[in-house]
């Protein structure tokens, strides 16, 4: 049994490095991981804690622009800036662009005004990128309120904060992929609403790539705040995931010829059902260096790398999901960098999940 929690453990890593750092084509499934050493820690930026002053902008929009006729109209990989305020309108995308948001972060706003999701992309090989931003007000009738991938496409958020979005009658009310990637570095999720999967949701062919963010939802005990399902993929890193209600923080299911791979590294998954990976066909998931909440302990006894305890979250304050004073997310942690609130992890001892102590 310990032989193979370490290799679980060390597998984890890989994979979640693996995903991570690398650019490989949307929908294929990542090399098996080697159990070697464990790699370092994915590379992350400062966008989510600093201001962006516009360097590299190609285009750039005052509030109430029209998005939608930039992007149209702008050669592929252009960088498209949008200087602080609000911009009303569902955006389809189809080509590779970057949306950049001036000033500090969230200060841009796209909102949908429930005419759509916020952002849609249904094209092959795009290369989408989302800066700075937040995304709000999105309504789909199918699954992702606040970004839809369809296509097998690569869309990247980084230090967006995603809020208020509705999938009505399908999952991934903040984000849905059932091809292609759809990865988040320094993001938050919250206050999104679905009828499956209030934050996430990764289905058929798509992977999921998660680092450095705080994703929060409610539901009941058939829910979960991030669903990865059939032949998904995902890799989850210095990440923290709430479940309030019922509802598991992570699920991971599969079908009688396909099951998911998730990998969670150096993170919390913290609710009454910290972990849901049912039966006849569970996804594949090995954890690393994690908390896992305290219920259902024997559930989790048999993957590896998880401190199954209650995470201890300071609960008060501008950041309600840091651990507070003891918790058991504390120690855990490959250190360095910075967490999502912008303070320096130490080297040894860092805390699992997205934010320090």
């Amino acid at each position: 049994m310990r032989a193979r929690t370490a290799a679980l453990a060390l597998a984890a890593a890989a994979l979640l490095a693996a995903a991570c750092g690398t650019t490989e084509k949307p929908g294929v499934a990542p090399s098996p991981p080697s159990t070697e050493a464990t790699p370092g820690r994915p590379a992350v930026t400062d966008r989510a804690t600093s201001t962006n002053d516009g360097a590299g902008c190609v285009v750039t929009l005052d509030p109430g622009a029209d998005v939608g006729a930039a992007v149209a109209s702008a050669e592929a990989g252009a960088v498209i800036c949008l200087r602080a305020g609000r911009y009303e309108g569902a955006l389809v995308v189809g080509r590779s662009v970057t949306l950049r948001g001036l000033g500090a972060p969230g200060e841009a706003v796209l909102d949908a005004a429930k005419g759509g999701p916020v952002v849609a992309v249904r094209d092959d090989d795009l290369e989408v990128r989302l800066e700075g931003l937040t995304l709000e007000g999105g309504s789909a009738s199918g699954g992702g309120g606040g970004v839809q991938l369809t296509g097998m496409s690569t869309v990247r958020l980084v230090g967006c904060t995603l809020r208020d979005n509705v999938a009505r009658q399908g999952p991934g009310g903040a984000v849905y992929a059932d091809r292609g990637t759809v990865a988040l570095e320094r993001c938050r999720v919250d206050t999104n609403e679905a009828t499956d999967a209030p934050g996430v949701f990764v289905d058929g062919i798509a992977s999921l790539k998660v680092e450095t963010s705080l994703i929060r939802g409610a539901g009941g005990p058939t829910d979960a705040v991030v669903r990865v399902r059939d032949g998904a993929d995902a890799a989850i890193a210095n990440t923290t995931i709430v479940a309030e209600g019922e509802a598991a923080a992570l699920h991971a299911s599969g079908t009688s010829s396909r099951a998911p791979d998730v990998a969670v590294v150096d993170s919390v998954l913290a609710g009454k059902a910290a972990l849901d990976v049912p039966g006849p066909f569970p996804g594949h998931v090995t954890v690393a260096r994690s908390v896992l909440s305290a219920a259902a302990a024997d559930a989790y006894s048999d993957l590896g790398g998880a401190t199954v305890a209650a995470p201890g979250f300071a609960g008060e304050g501008a950041e309600p999901w840091a651990p507070g004073a003891g918790s058991a997310a504390c120690g855990l942690a490959q250190g360095g960098g910075v967490d999502l609130a912008g303070k320096a992890r130490p080297e040894d001892g860092a805390c699992a999940g997205a934010l320090e102590r």
